[in-house]
């Protein structure tokens, strides 16, 4: 895969995915890394937009391992996850909130069960919340491994 070439454009000129790859995956993470800047402050809709932004970055450096050592793509991978997982278990909160609230209007009689829903939620996403911050340094702080 890294020895194929393709044509580059108008000059015919041929590069190979191995030279394109780096390009690529520092487009995405300068994305990611403008994105996340001040995560914990972030609304919900930004954070949503950077997790976006992350799982395209997640699918090409998977898409691309194979150009790579797999100790460095792996180690860099496992902190895209975690950050992945944390932001996906704070818009599970949010959407959990918001349809339990709706619920509660349609359902008057299931508001002592859906408070206690609600509660509990609230928990879960300030516990997502303050899992955002270490999960965030420790992704920003990992080598990219396309540049080792």
């Amino acid at each position: 895969m890294e020895d194929a070439s393709f044509p580059e454009g108008r000059g015919g000129k041929e590069i190979s995915l191995g030279h394109v790859a780096p390009t690529v995956l520092d487009h995405l993470q300068r994305k990611v890394m403008r994105r996340g800047r001040r995560i914990s402050h972030l609304s919900p809709k930004k954070r949503h937009t950077l997790r976006k932004s992350l799982k395209k970055l997640r699918y090409v450096a998977s898409y691309l391992e194979a150009l790579y050592p797999a100790r460095a793509v792996k180690a860099y991978m496992k902190h895209c996850k975690e950050l992945l997982q944390q932001l996906g278990k704070n818009n599970d909160t949010i959407v959990a909130s918001t349809l339990a609230l709706d619920l509660k209007k349609t359902h008057p009689d299931l508001a002592p069960i859906i408070s206690a829903f609600i509660s509990w939620n609230d928990r879960r996403h300030r516990q997502a919340l303050r899992a955002l911050s270490p999960a965030w340094k420790r992704l920003r702080r990992a080598p990219l491994f396309w540049h080792e």
